[in-house]
């Protein structure tokens, strides 16, 4: 009885396709189509690993170009 959610990559996004809510008082609020940077969160981070290497190049050079050497989330 958890809050189950499903996201996909869109270039270097993750995008909510599927929720599923739970019954518990406390819980998470988020909508289908809700998109976030692919580094915030498990699942971002996860989509990112296994993205092929032009993805994650990508990202990598984003960073660089922002004056980050590191990951931020």
């Amino acid at each position: 009885n958890e809050t189950i959610v499903l996201r996909v990559r869109e270039g270097l996004e993750s995008v909510c396709v599927a929720r599923c809510e739970t019954t518990h008082a406390v819980r998470t609020v988020g909508a289908v189509g809700n998109r976030r940077p692919i580094n915030f969160g498990a699942s971002g981070k996860v989509l990112l690993a296994f993205a092929p290497d032009a993805v994650r190049d990508e990202y990598l050079a984003q960073l660089r170009r922002n004056g980050q050497t590191d990951d931020p989330a």
